[in-house]
């Protein structure tokens, strides 16, 4: 049984400390360390803590005795991120890659500094780290949600593993006030016209199959010549950070039409790649995947440098289909299951984009109907009028 602690205070500088014995893992063995601990500022003179800092350690003290995390248990949130929550999110998690950017970029400078254990984070401390990261003004709100988003993951993984007791600290947390989100954009048809007739191969196939199926870039990269049957491209696999895995949703394992434009082309490229009708559609010469990253880099941006046109990136493609294709009347349903979201608002909200000409001529088609009603209301008036 742990023996209780009552805790020793004393005052050093403009603070009061607590003094206290901790068992806690270091790289894998179990030391009893002692812990400091500033519990509050000092407002008095003399050496006499007064009643607030004496309430303040046994609320502290409290919480040492009665903690119901194991000793083997007790390490820091920069040990538990990086040996713990990423090994195991790379492995079940498709944003792995976006959650170990983020703690690459921001998170692990700043809780590295921080220094604090697991067991000891509260919603205040979440909530300080979410403003730092926040001042500087770089991100979106969406982008410190999705910041947000990650430390709830970790602390609901770390209580489900015996690392942490008590409500999820980011539970109560808010996002502080950040810049708008830029706009996204999406390709016109005029636009990938005029790409696709600058662009080298395999280069201008693969953007064809991006602009005219709608397909992620990991999911292009996954393509193989099997999935690729009854005039349909059959999603299977994705290809994320060189590691072939799931599509990223159960809705995103469909097929998708291939229309003949689309057709003809991958029918050249299978003629280039040896009449191939098995393995990746687009490879290397080592019958890997091809990296589409390379591929960009290589191919695409000084293509379209040369030709003064600007790169928005493979899901400007995305978006332009479901743009292009609300354009041309389709029913925003049909669009969703073309681009497999599992809910239409997703469809809506971030992926059809209205262009000028289109609200211009939305808005004609208003006053045309308005003219003929407010006409033929003027009419109906008139004749009243002869009547009486």
């Amino acid at each position: 049984m742990k023996r209780r602690q009552n805790g020793c205070i004393l005052a050093h500088g403009d603070h009061w400390y607590l003094k206290f014995y901790e068992d806690r893992n270091v790289e894998g063995v179990i030391t009893r360390r002692r812990v400091c601990k500033q519990i509050a500022e000092k407002t008095t003179r003399g050496k006499t803590p007064p009643e607030n800092v004496l309430r303040e350690a046994e609320r502290v003290m409290n919480r040492v005795n009665n903690c119901a995390v194991e000793a083997q248990n007790v390490v820091s949130v920069v040990h538990f991120v990086e040996r713990v929550f990423l090994p195991t999110a790379e492995k079940r998690l498709r944003s792995y890659r976006n959650y170990q950017g983020e703690w690459d970029r921001r998170l692990r400078r700043l809780l590295s500094r921080e220094r604090m254990n697991m067991k000891d984070v509260r919603c205040v401390h979440v909530q300080s780290w979410l403003e730092e990261i926040g001042r500087d003004g770089e991100l979106s709100k969406s982008s410190l949600k999705g910041i947000k988003s990650m430390l709830s993951g970790v602390f609901k993984e770390a209580k489900r593993l015996g690392y942490y007791d008590g409500v999820n600290p980011v539970q109560d947390t808010r996002v502080p006030d950040a810049r708008e989100p830029e706009e996204t954009y999406a390709y016109s048809l005029e636009e990938i016209t005029t790409i696709l007739g600058q662009l080298p191969e395999p280069a201008a196939t693969i953007f064809a199959v991006a602009a005219f199926s709608g397909l992620r870039r990991s999911e292009i990269e996954g393509l193989r010549w099997e999935d690729y049957s009854d005039g349909d491209l059959h999603v299977t696999q994705s290809i994320v950070m060189g590691k072939v895995t799931r599509p990223k949703s159960r809705a995103s394992r469909s097929a998708v039409p291939v229309i003949k434009p689309l057709a003809d082309r991958l029918e050249m490229h299978r003629l280039r790649s040896s009449d191939a009708h098995d393995g990746w559609i687009f490879s290397t010469s080592c019958s890997t995947p091809l990296s589409l990253h390379n591929v960009v880099n290589r191919q695409i941006l000084p293509a379209l440098a040369a030709a003064g046109i600007e790169w928005h990136g493979f899901h400007a493609c995305r978006r332009g289909l479901a743009s292009n294709l609300y354009r041309l009347g389709v029913s925003d349903l049909i669009i969703q299951r073309i681009l497999r979201h599992s809910n239409v608002s997703v469809t809506q909200r971030c992926y059809i984009k209205t262009s000028s000409p289109d609200a211009r001529a939305a808005m004609d088609k208003l006053e045309a109907s308005l003219v003929n009603e407010w006409s033929t209301d003027t009419e109906s008036e008139r004749a009243t009028h002869r009547v009486n």
